[in-house]
């Protein structure tokens, strides 16, 4: 029953400070807010796609696995199109300030399963360059696989846009604001809570002075009837 009294007592005090709670609550997701819109950059990234066509097969039994993805192609066209070759030239034509090793780590080459279809994504802070790194480097892959192999086996089936380019901010704003919403009102909580137990314990200490004064005014009244 006790404990019941003082939890009561606790949400009351908790409804009091109401207002405290809300405002630390709302300072925390207008901070996020801020630093996710006007301090850190967001992460653009542009996406291409490439059919890729194996060579033509000799018996029928090659036909029919010609019409699966073979890994070690996906894996070959994959490390080609990351090769010091392809990010030199698209470095060159683009005029970019970034140095290979760094252009390699922007880039990433996934594959849908069972399929012989490339997605080449750009990672970029800049959507515009996201788009044109990805569109050239598929192109410059076309044109190396012409002129060294011979080979015109790759289409590009979708080219990178800037109506399609993916920000990381959108997807991680609504995400932030809802941590900081929660750690807001964590932190409103607690302060609130803290506030309220500094009052209880300065009215205890009051009482405990009041009686403290009463019992020596008792003492001092006694000691006077007395004489």
């Amino acid at each position: 029953m006790g404990e019941e009294v003082n939890i009561l007592n606790i949400i009351k005090s908790l409804k009091k400070r109401l207002n405290l709670i809300l405002s630390v609550t709302f300072l925390s997701i207008a901070t996020v807010w801020l630093l996710l819109v006007f301090v850190i950059a967001p992460d653009f990234q542009a996406t291409t796609q490439i059919w890729m066509e194996e060579p033509a097969a000799e018996t029928p039994e090659e036909e029919v696995s010609s019409n699966k993805a073979d890994p070690v192609l996906i894996n070959a066209y994959g490390q080609l199109l990351k090769s010091r070759d392809v990010l030199d030239l698209t470095i060159k034509e683009l005029n970019l300030e970034y140095s290979i090793h760094e252009l390699n780590e922007l880039i990433t080459v996934t594959h849908a399963t069972n399929t012989q279809v490339l997605n080449i994504t750009v990672s970029s802070s800049d959507s515009r360059e996201a788009v044109e790194i990805a569109n050239a480097l598929t192109s410059i892959l076309q044109e190396m696989l012409m002129e060294w192999l011979g080979m015109d086996n790759v289409t590009i089936i979708a080219k990178a846009s800037e109506e399609t380019v993916v920000s990381s901010l959108d997807e991680n704003l609504i995400f932030g604001l809802g941590l900081a919403g929660a750690f807001g009102l964590i932190v409103g909580v607690l302060i609130a809570f803290i506030i309220e137990m500094l009052n209880i314990s300065l009215k205890n200490n009051n009482r405990g002075l009041r009686r403290k004064r009463r019992k020596k005014d008792e003492e001092a009244t006694l000691q006077t009837v007395f004489k």
